[in-house]
């Protein structure tokens, strides 16, 4: 009898140790990103990559299709994130007092400033 739980404890530890490796996390380098990233901007109108096109992608960035399609799917569902992120900020930035006490031409000129800056920071469009 207490061998058997002995058993069932050593199995479930085994099963929880095979899934902690199994389930680490792959941190992705700045040049695999970019090639991602770059992929997405030549792809702007349709951002799934259809099968010769991660044939590719895993040839230039040495990660899994699955890797590829998954790091796409979660691209896809942050940039709707960072792009209300980024257009929040524009208008918080725009209705600021320090910003309404400038003359309109400066106002005008900041306005430009403050959007190019968020949308190039979070790549907003």
């Amino acid at each position: 009898m207490i061998s058997t739980i002995v058993e069932t404890i050593l199995c479930l530890i085994m099963v929880a140790i095979e899934r902690k490796i199994r389930d680490k996390r792959i941190k992705f380098g700045r040049v695999q990103t970019k090639k991602l990233e770059e992929w997405i901007r030549i792809h702007e109108e349709f951002t799934y990559p259809k099968a010769e096109d991660l044939e590719e992608l895993v040839g230039k960035t040495g990660l899994s299709d699955k890797q590829i399609r998954v790091w796409f799917t979660n691209h896809r569902n942050r940039k709707q994130t960072r792009a209300e992120i980024c257009l929040s900020r524009i208008r918080y930035s725009l209705q600021s007092k320090s910003f309404q006490r400038r003359s309109k031409k400066l106002k005008d000129k900041l306005a430009k400033e403050t959007s190019r800056y968020y949308l190039s920071k979070y790549y907003c469009l």
